[in-house]
């Protein structure tokens, strides 16, 4: 408050002391111009008498205040002086004189110099019988900011007057701040202690309404804030037990081996299981919330589940497509609507999208058998049914004709038989029906039995035969009957697949581990692209050397799942038209039988 006393006095000096000087400057530019006027009016002779031209300008000094007095000249209209009166030491100016008559009287200022202050002159012509003798100029020096005695106490008095209301002011507003600073002290306190209640402080006028107001509006932010409190909590605890009960049903959803997708009421993803980013190529996460179907990259699917996004009782028929994969699968996508609990409005649509690939292989695979099984019983069904007609025909004494028939009869029953034992191992080791009756087996017995009666087949007669055994070969728990069988499927193919005049050779290796038994003959060999496909059941090959020659496709696959029925493994070497290496691997300790299911 000091401080803006002191800038309240400063403002209203400033202010007296401009008003003061142009007070001065007022009544100088007054007395001037009356004053050149009245001199102006005397003939040019009289104010520059013969006699003594300087008596009138002297007369003039001094009757005008010596204060702001600077000089009074008369010139010619040339601007040269004729006669002059100036304060000590001060030189008069020069004066442009007028060009044109309306310039004749005026007023200049000249500005403040080193030598002297500034100057505010007054001119006006002089006549002389009608015409321009001279002009008269009067100076006077501009009004400072200077006090006078008289002023300066006057400013005294109004800053002792000023001071002494400083205090008054202080104290009155001190006493009427007293309670906001009692408030505003209540309030810190309630601030640090977190606590929101009303403020007990005493006061009058506005500022006691405004208390009292203050207060009541604290009891009903309390009413409204137990309130709120008491809200939250009941939202609180319902938005746990939602988020409970959408973590299970989340957790459920991720459990299902199928693609899940939910669509609410308004057509935005609210769930995506990570099953179905993995069947679409996509994460789960940049699915949900996503507005628009870009991150589906199947034309089907997407225009499928635009479709869904629509909503209604009424959703497109299940959709089956394949994704474009490396190993390409089958799927099919359903889309459910979600109804309201009383069924009165859809919320929503569930998408399900299930991997339908096994199914579809099945479907394929029992058609594919059905028509394998149908061509391999024709064939010798025919060559049966030709060979009745011709002994039924055929000329009782015609020997020949009759046991050719018998051969050819036994081969195809044999035949038959062959496929029938085939498929019913077959189907009994799928099924999980084959009795393992293990034993130990003697392999060198078991393989040299094989390998001889092969050798003694009618399609071995142009075929060189070699084997190579150990002399001592540990014997191994197995099913004799059952590795007879694969045994003789691996060699009869080689004798089948050979050619003429080409070598079949079996040899057995003994490891620490296992036995090793290798099926090597010289033959057309299996392409690269049949390899991976030679246990499959009824496969063969399109290669003509292969279909030339009779054959139903199951051999080498129950090889195969006799020898994995015994925990061994098979592996196939080939070049085409060179010849096939099969190799077989069974456990000296065999383990736990593998279980057919």
């Amino acid at each position: 408050m000091i401080a803006a006393s002191l800038v309240a006095i400063v403002i209203i000096a400033a202010l007296l002391f401009d008003y003061l000087r142009d007070t001065k400057e007022h009544t100088i530019r007054s007395q001037g111009v009356g004053l050149i006027r009245i001199l102006t009016t005397l003939p040019f002779e009289e104010l520059v008498p013969v006699s003594n031209p300087s008596a009138v300008l002297g007369a003039l000094q001094v009757k005008e205040s010596k204060v702001y007095f600077a000089y009074a000249a008369i010139v010619d209209t040339n601007g040269r002086t004729i006669v002059e009166q100036a304060a000590p030491g001060l030189l008069i100016p020069a004066l442009d004189v007028p060009d044109n008559r309306t310039a004749w009287m005026g007023e200049h200022l000249f500005a403040k110099t080193q030598s002297h202050a500034g100057i505010i002159e007054f001119h006006a012509p002089l006549l002389s019988e009608g015409k321009l003798a001279g002009y008269l100029r009067l100076g006077y020096f501009q009004p400072g900011y200077g006090l006078t005695p008289t002023q300066i106490a006057f400013i005294a008095t109004l800053a002792l007057v000023i001071f002494l209301l400083t205090p008054l002011f202080y104290f009155l507003v001190r006493r009427e701040i007293r309670p906001l600073e009692q408030a505003s002290f209540k309030l810190q306190n309630l601030v640090k202690e977190g606590q929101f209640q009303s403020v007990d402080v005493t006061a009058s006028g506005e500022l006691g309404q405004f208390m009292t107001n203050f207060n009541q509006f604290v009891t009903y932010a309390n009413d409204r804030v137990a309130e709120l409190e008491s809200d939250r909590e009941r939202i609180l605890t319902s938005t746990k037990l939602l988020s409970y009960r959408k973590e299970r049903i989340v957790r459920v959803i991720e459990s299902f081996p199928e693609g899940i997708l939910l669509f609410n009421e308004s057509g935005n993803v609210t769930v995506a299981n990570r099953q179905l980013g993995g069947i679409l190529g996509v994460e789960a996460d940049a699915i949900v919330g996503a507005e628009s179907m870009d991150w589906c990259q199947h034309a089907e699917v997407r225009d499928y589940l635009n479709l869904c996004r629509v909503g209604g009782r009424y959703l497109p028929e299940p959709l089956e497509f394949i994704t474009e994969t490396a190993r390409s699968k089958h799927y099919v996508i359903t889309a459910y609507p979600l109804f309201m609990p009383d069924g009165s409005e859809t919320i929503g649509c569930l998408v399900v999208v299930r991997d339908i690939t096994i199914e579809t292989l099945a479907r394929a695979g029992r058609a594919e058998f059905v028509a394998h099984v149908a061509h391999e019983f024709k064939t010798p069904l025919n060559v049966l049914s030709m060979y009745s007609e011709a002994l039924q025909g055929a000329d009782p004494d015609d020997h020949e004709t009759r046991i050719e028939a018998a051969n050819v009869i036994e081969e195809e029953v044999g035949r038959l038989s062959s496929l029938i034992n085939n498929m019913l191992s077959l189907t009994r080791i799928e099924m999980g029906s084959m009795d393992v009756n293990t034993q130990r087996v003697r392999m060198r017995d078991l393989v040299e039995d094989v390998f001889k009666n092969i050798k003694h087949t009618r399609l071995a007669a142009d075929i060189e035969f070699e084997i190579k055994l150990p002399t001592q070969i540990t014997p191994l728990e197995l099913d004799k009957e059952l590795i007879r069988i694969a045994l003789n499927n691996f060699l009869t193919n080689a004798v089948k697949y050979n050619k003429p005049g080409g070598k079949v050779s079996l040899a057995v290796e003994e490891f620490d581990e296992v036995v090793r038994i290798c099926v090597t003959d010289t033959g057309i060999g299996i392409a690269p692209d049949d390899i991976p496909r030679i246990f499959d059941k009824f496969y063969r090959s399109d290669e003509s050397e292969v279909r030339d020659r009779s054959g139903h496709g199951l051999g080498l696959a129950l090889a195969r799942d006799i020898i994995e029925l015994h925990n061994g493994s098979v592996m196939v070497e080939s070049t085409l038209g060179e010849g096939t290496v099969f190799t077989i691997d069974l456990w000296k300790i065999a383990p736990a039988m593998k279980q057919v299911s």
